[in-house]
Parts: C-alpha cells; structure tokens; sequence
C-alpha cells in the first residue's frame, strides 16, 4: 500500500512539472518569432559627457519611434556633442550624481552611446558605481562602439561576457575580462554591444550599426522580462505544490502508512 502511494506522488509531481515546462516551452517559443512580438513601450536611461557622439540622436529617434520613455542624464544640467561635428548640445533631464540606485527600477534598459565622451564617463567612480547597480538591477546595457570603453571600466560587469569587436576598445574590454566577437552586434545575457564606428576625424556614427543594436536591446529586454515572468509563475505554482507534496508525505510517514524501511 505506501509503495502504490509513494507511485502516486512521483507520478503527480512529474506531470506537474512537465505540464509547467511545456507551458514555459510556449512562451518561449514566442519570444523566437521576433516578428510577430508586440514589444511594450520601454524606458530607457542614457547617459551622456562632454563631447558626446551623433550616434545619441540615432538611438534617441529610434526609441521615439517606439514610443519609450527617454531620459537623458549627464554631470551638467547642458552638455555639448562631439568637436568634430557641427556644434550642438543636448540639455538633460537629470544630473548623473542625483541618481538614486534605487530609482534605477524605474528603468528597463541603461545605454551609453558613442562618442569621446567615453573618457569622463570612464574616468568616473560615480558613473562606474551607476552602472554596476543598473546591472545588478536587471537592467540591459546597451553600448556601441567606443562606449563599450565605460562598461569596461565598470568593475566586473563585461567579466566572462561576449562583445562586439571593436578596435578603439580592445584593449579595455579584454582587460575587463570578456572575449571580444567579430560581429557587428553581440547580445550576451543582458549586455548588448554594436562594433563599427569610426575615429575621431570621421562620422564614424554613420557606420556604426546603431538600429541593429538597438533591435537586439529590444529583444534583450523582452527576453529577460518574459524569463523573470516565468520564474516567477513556476515559483508560485510549484513551491506550494512541493511544500504540500512533502507536507503529506511527512504525514504519511509519521502515521506510518508507508515505510520508508526495506
């Protein structure tokens, strides 16, 4: 008799979980149909320093078009663009330092475009703390070209991840500990990175793959949502399944209807 109610148990805890995995399988599987996803409408934090790339206002025009929530932070209230474009400036929503780490939730996604910003925003503690707690955060980090330089900067963040390869950043992100792939856009987890780009005589931002990049942050971000969402289903479903599962086979135990000796 307590091995038939031993059977049982194992039985209804494997059809449990297997309904739970193929239902997850599901969700899963429509996260691969890209195109037919309907992406909700984001948020996203970009961060900006003196001398700032035109790339910025390639990604500001794509997330606009995707309806997000844009904001803009930088150490000063109006910060100027790239020298080697017409003058232009950019006036922001908030001050890097008045960023709260716990304000970051608001957020789904923290990106650092290119340009020769990229050595203020690396030389910063303040900027290097921001974005470690982004990621601890869950947020996606987006960056491309030479803005990788300030990810890398940031204590362990690139550690064991892939990156687009660029050359301007090489250095640094293999120093950071992360491999470097020959691709024009590298999505690892919640790190997204673009290569291309050019230097600083050039319009590199024409070249560099900004709408692909931006496309995969998108994806990164469902991706991980659509991940924590199944998480927490199973967790809700199956800990209460579990703890009464043990909770009745304790009570079998101690009423000895099964035994547990050969």
């Amino acid at each position: 008799m307590g091995r038939i109610k031993i059977k049982k148990l194992i039985i209804l805890f494997l059809t449990i979980t297997l309904f739970l995995n193929f239902n997850f399988a599901g969700a899963e599987s429509q996260a691969d149909d890209k195109e037919n996803i309907d992406y909700p409408d984001y948020s996203a934090l970009i961060l900006l320093g003196t001398g700032y790339g035109w790339n910025f206002y390639d990604i500001k025009d794509i997330l606009e078009s995707w309806n997000w929530s844009i904001t803009t932070a930088s150490f000063s209230t109006t910060v100027s663009g790239c020298f080697n474009r017409e003058s232009r400036s950019e006036t922001c929503n908030l001050t890097i330092p008045s960023i709260s780490k716990s304000s970051l939730r608001q957020y789904d996604c923290l990106i650092v475009p290119s340009g020769g910003h990229w050595e203020g925003l690396s030389s910063s503690s303040t900027v290097q703390d921001l974005i470690r707690a982004a990621d601890n955060r869950g947020l996606v980090l987006m960056t491309i070209c030479i803005g990788q330089a300030v990810l890398a900067n940031a204590h362990n963040v690139l550690r064991g991840k892939e990156v687009a390869l660029f050359g301007g950043s090489y250095a640094m992100v293999t120093e950071a500990g992360a491999d470097t792939v020959t691709e024009r856009v590298v999505t690892d987890g919640r790190i997204v990175t673009g290569g291309g780009g050019g230097g600083r005589t050039g319009g590199g931002y024409t070249r560099a793959p900004t709408n692909e990049t931006c496309l995969a942050m998108r994806e990164a971000i469902y991706n991980y949502k659509l991940t924590m969402k199944r998480i927490t289903i199973g967790s809700a479903i199956g800990i209460p399944i579990l703890l009464s599962g043990l909770g009745y086979f304790i009570y079998l135990i101690k009423s000895n209807k099964i035994s547990l000796k050969k």
